[in-house]
């Protein structure tokens, strides 16, 4: 028989019988394994198969035992996949505290969502897996195959522990390659277990691990020598780094000097961006013509070329893959700016506030910008997205840790932090009602912070296509007349809608008497809390905001006010919601002010939050009645 062809079954024998002696019984975990962890890895089998340089195969069969709720988060399964790289397999199986299976689902069970907004990355695909057990401790097994092709091929690193509390009982990671595909692997507080064996046709390197005790913190913690031991595959040809990478400075130099690597441009590039620099007459000018012509359509796909090379981006994680990219697009543009003769800062943020004396670690790589020095001014460039934002920082950065990487010196400072009372939006309507139910309004609507952010893809809109989206963004439908939109550029920048607006319907009547709820814009609480919050998360309300909205009411000729709103104050930890209103001759004034608190609160208060979210939209839901005057 070939020597190749046996060496493969002996292989596919010994993953068979290791997977047959599986026994998921939650009590047989070692109790020395149990401490501190929520989640234990009971068996981790990686195998990548490469083929050729441009194509290779990645199976994975992963399970995972739960032993408490707090470790939910460890039996999640989320994969990326784009232009170059495919899910062409997957089975998800659930097995209770007795290791009998329960559930079986497939690929057809999975969560589909797009995952980037742009529509030149339409490739991007999200899957996720949530499972849903019904008691606490359940073992999950994932078995799902990749098939890479396309790019040359990189080396996952080795890393079975992926979440804080989490221990591994067992893991192997198989690399079957050309032998003439050669790598150095390099590890990290872990002695290695490897063989290696070799044929005429491939060689198949084997790494092992065993028995890791669970770490208390992320496995991306605050010190390298505290880091989850893991296994870095790196190519023949890497030997920029010099000395040990055993502590956060040497590691983010070289991280820094890798992605410096990137910042390479083509002579075409470089002729065009002279020319283009050549034809402005300001640096922002400069910058528009630059970031009109040299947009690019492929760093989104650059991160399975640099998934092998850049350490703590393991191939399954979402979260790291989006940040990496984030710094890959704003080297790019780094390159092109300087190019340009543009004073330009790399800038890595930070979302944990967290600073050190030393160069920052990994949990402060969160996000990617660049700072364009105009004068006294500067551009912002957001590395996570190609539209840049009329030169203003996005308000979601705003107030972050941020780490200026000039060309000599490390500079930390922190943007101003928008307060919750600088993301609002105020309105003012003036509502003419009619006898038969037809409305009239005439709406004024000023958006600041966040609020602008989200009013502002208006601008870019049609007419026609202006009028839907924003229809959309109602409470109540309606018809759109005139509309105008005008944009104040400033330090703290807004946008004001004016437009006229009607419907037969939205004062509705019994009899004589006419009603409404008056507040157009809203008839609820807003949506703020994440689409996958799951029962046990804490709540997380990203972005504080204020709302305040005044209603002038005009009531038909010979009618009068029959019962109004009572005014009201709700006041909670999360925020306070205040009602008025005011009586006139011929109507009456009605107001909202409803200002919500950003912040995280703990998974106990959910109920507490929830039941100020009802007090809320019953509030805006109230009704003014209307009815004919009475003779007197």
């Amino acid at each position: 028989m070939d020597k190749y062809l046996l060496l493969c079954l002996c292989f596919c024998l010994t993953v068979w019988a290791s997977r047959a002696d599986v026994n998921y019984r939650a009590s047989i975990i070692d109790d020395g394994l149990r401490m501190n962890a929520l989640s234990v890895v009971r068996n981790n089998e990686t195998v990548l198969e490469i083929k050729s340089d441009k194509k290779a195969i990645y199976k994975e069969s992963r399970a995972v035992t739960i032993l408490e709720p707090e470790g939910k988060a460890a039996a999640d399964f989320i994969f990326l996949s784009s232009s170059t790289s495919k899910l062409a397999k997957f089975t998800a199986t659930i097995y209770d505290r007795m290791g009998e299976p329960v559930l079986k689902e497939n690929k057809k069970k999975l969560l589909i969502e797009p995952c980037m907004p742009d529509k030149k990355n339409s490739s991007l695909v999200l899957y996720r897996y949530v499972p849903k057990p019904s008691s606490y401790p359940y073992t999950i097994v994932y078995e799902w195959e990749v098939i890479y092709a396309g790019t040359p091929q990189k080396i996952p690193l080795f890393m079975p522990q992926k979440q804080k509390a989490q221990a591994v009982e067992r893991a192997d990671y198989t690399i079957i390659a050309p032998p003439t595909y050669d790598f150095k692997h390099v590890a990290f507080n872990i002695f290695e277990d490897y063989t290696q064996s070799t044929t005429d046709k491939v060689k198949m390197h084997i790494f092992k691990m065993r028995n890791l005790p669970a770490i208390p913190d992320s496995p991306y913690s605050l010190s390298l020598s505290e880091l989850a031991p893991h296994i870095m595959m790196l190519p023949i040809g890497n030997e920029e780094e010099s000395g040990d990478l055993n502590d956060w400075a040497a590691y983010a130099q070289w991280y820094y000097k890798k992605l410096k690597d990137m910042a390479s441009l083509s002579d075409e590039q470089r002729n065009k961006i002279s020319v283009l620099a050549n034809t402005a007459h300001s640096e922002q000018e400069k910058f528009r013509v630059l970031r009109d012509s040299m947009a690019v359509t492929q760093p989104y796909n650059l991160f399975e070329w640099y998934s092998g090379d850049l350490p703590l981006a393991p191939v399954s994680d979402l979260p790291y893959f989006r940040q990496l990219d984030s710094r890959m697009l704003a080297m790019y543009w780094w390159a092109v700016l300087r190019e340009a003769g543009m004073d330009v800062e790399y800038v890595l943020t930070s979302r944990q506030g967290e600073n050190l004396a030393e160069t920052p670690n990994r949990h402060q790589l969160d996000y990617a910008l660049l700072r364009i020095k105009c004068g006294e001014d500067s551009i912002w460039l957001d590395g996570g997205d190609t539209i840049v934002e009329k030169g203003y920082l996005r308000s979601m950065l705003r107030g972050h840790d941020m780490l200026v990487i000039g060309e000599s010196t490390n500079e930390i400072f922190r943007l101003p932090l928008f307060p919750d009372t600088a993301n609002r939006q105020t309105s003012y309507n003036r509502i003419v009602v009619e006898s038969s139910g037809m409305t009239k309004m005439d709406l004024q609507l000023r958006s600041y912070g966040m609020c602008y952010e989200t009013m502002r893809p208006l601008l870019i809109k049609p007419l026609r296509m202006r009028k839907q989206a924003f229809s959309d963004m109602l409470a109540h439908p309606m018809n759109i007349g005139q509309m105008s939109l005008v944009e104040t550029v400033g330090e703290n920048p807004d946008i004001l809608l004016h437009t006229q607006m009607s419907n037969g319907y939205f004062t509705d009547y019994v009899g004589s008497t006419l009603f409404m709820s008056p507040n157009v814009l809203r008839n609820g609480f807003p949506d703020v809390l994440p689409v996958y919050r799951r029962m046990g998360d804490d709540v997380f309300v990203k972005e504080g905001f204020t709302y305040v909205d005044t209603m002038e009411i005009i009531i038909p000729e010979n009618y009068e006010i029959d019962l109004f709103p009572n005014d009201r104050i709700i006041d909670s930890e999360y925020g306070t919601f205040s009602m008025h209103t005011e009586l006139l001759p011929n109507g009456a004034i009605i107001i909202h002010k409803l200002l919500l608190r950003g912040g995280r609160y703990s998974a106990s208060a959910y109920d507490d939050f929830m039941r100020f979210c009802v007090r809320v939209s019953d509030a805006y839901a109230e009704k003014l009645y209307m009815r004919p005057q009475r003779k007197r």
